[in-house]
């Protein structure tokens, strides 16, 4: 694991209050040209107040966008909900003809307020229906972020992860079973940790692919995620393993 990932995921694991773990992902970011993190959940085991925001933004403007109803009409929410992929956005391709005044006005208001000008969403979706997200937002343009976290891409998306779990963990107060992965998933997951493809994994440890692709899956299934990337992240955020 890159050394960086490392040290942020010390620093998490150090924190148990919202405010400290808040400092910790803002500041890791910051360090990509990121001065804008907003992370979202909406946990479907919570049926009161299951949709919460925790950004660097200020604090008005959830109150807007809430009271104002711009996440039906929000393209980046939208995505979220439905894909897993990342998506590069800037303001400009925001504001397109097409879209409701709600929103239009809500993306004026990002910029007059924090100088929003462009960002990266990171989707995350649970096997449980939960979904969320991380939004890395900029104040330099798409070309310019897009160069300043060119070689970081995936980087970013782990960090992303792991942020939204801890995070998640200190919101939701749940109580965290111990999770039966076995040695086999476990392995898997270090490995995919190490940033090796099913196939390199598969031949490191003497097993067809599909083998491989199965502990994931089961893995992936047994802590709720939605991708490999979420399990991996999950594991280590829990101490199930230790990249």
């Amino acid at each position: 694991m890159d050394q960086r990932l490392t040290d942020f995921l010390v620093k998490l694991e150090n924190t148990e209050e919202m405010d400290s773990a808040k400092e910790t992902v803002i500041k890791f970011f910051e360090g990509f040209g990121i001065n804008i993190f907003h992370s979202w959940f909406i946990d479907a085991a919570v049926i009161d107040n299951n949709i919460k925001f925790v950004t660097s933004c200020p604090d008005w403007w959830f109150k807007y966008y809430v009271e104002n109803e711009c996440y039906l009409h929000d393209p980046l929410g939208l995505h979220s909900a439905e894909k897993i992929t990342p998506l590069w956005y800037n303001r400009e391709n925001l504001l397109i003809s097409d879209l409701n005044k709600t929103f239009v006005d809500a993306v004026a208001v990002s910029k007059d307020g924090f100088d929003l000008e462009s960002g990266l969403i990171f989707p995350i979706h649970s096997s449980t229906g939960s979904l969320g997200g991380v939004n890395a937002g900029s104040s330099l343009d798409k070309k310019e972020f897009q160069k300043a976290i060119s070689e970081n891409d995936d980087l970013l998306l782990i960090a992303s992860y792991l942020a939204h779990t801890k995070i998640h963990s200190l919101l939701f107060k749940r109580s965290q079973d111990e999770f039966a992965l076995t040695e086999r998933e476990k392995e898997c997951l270090l490995w995919l940790g190490k940033g090796l493809r099913v196939d390199a994994i598969a031949y490191k440890l003497n097993l067809a692919r599909i083998t491989v692709d199965i502990h994931l899956r089961h893995a992936r299934e047994k802590l709720g995620c939605g991708t490999r990337e979420q399990a991996l992240a999950k594991a280590i955020t829990m101490k199930l393993i230790a990249p």
